[in-house]
């Protein structure tokens, strides 16, 4: 299964995500950016220690995929394109 095409950003899936200047992560799941502090479940820290700027989002989600059961590749892949255009949108995540 595949988002591609329904509507949400596609040319997502070839941007290389990357904290902006400015933030930074903290201790354990935080990250700190000027504006404030965010505290990150499990996944979201997951998904940000694989932003690092040399990674796909496609690479990411595939990476998230291989370590859950296939039947919630789907939701995977909805949720973290979510999690990340959320971050972006912040200007926290910068997606080139």
């Amino acid at each position: 299964w595949s988002i591609l095409g329904t509507g949400l950003e596609m040319g997502i899936y070839n941007k290389f995500p990357r904290l902006a200047v400015g933030c930074r992560r903290g201790v354990g799941s935080i990250i700190l950016f000027p504006e404030g502090v965010i505290q990150l479940n499990a996944t979201g820290a997951e998904i940000i220690q694989l932003c690092d700027g040399k990674k796909t989002v496609r690479e990411i989600i595939q990476s998230l995929q291989n370590t859950q059961p296939k039947d919630l590749a789907f939701l995977i892949e909805k949720e973290t394109v979510e999690f990340l255009n959320r971050l972006s949108h912040k200007c926290i995540l910068k997606l080139n």
